[in-house]
């Protein structure tokens, strides 16, 4: 199953497990002015699915990430984890409820274990 792949950035599921979606994203946006960030992004994912955004520099991957964790307000549409808005929880609530962002570059954890 796919959605959205004849858009740049677009996500493309790993497949469908059991159950309600626990991510839902619905006709997302997010505008910086002028600059559409992220433009109508709708999809769902399932428990036990592993999922990544790939794609060029400004395609709006961490925009997505921000807005879904609610670390971002957005222009238009949705995103909820667990059929709830997360934009009241604290970065720890986020961490300890099993969500995680990794970036690019590992060594600026160098010396923490």
């Amino acid at each position: 199953m796919t959605e959205g792949v004849d858009k740049p950035g677009a996500l493309v599921p790993s497949g469908k497990g059991g159950g309600d979606p626990v991510v839902t994203v619905n006709s997302l946006t997010k505008r910086f002015g002028e600059l559409v960030a992220v433009d109508d992004l709708t999809f769902s994912l399932h428990r036990g699915t592993v999922t990544g955004f790939l794609g060029p520099n400004g395609a709006g991957k961490t925009t997505t990430l921000r807005l879904l964790l609610g670390l971002a307000e957005p222009t238009a549409g949705v995103a909820l984890v667990f059929g709830r808005l997360w934009g009241s929880k604290t970065p720890i609530t986020l961490v300890t409820s099993g969500f995680g962002r990794a970036g690019r570059r590992s060594d600026r954890c160098d010396g923490l274990s």
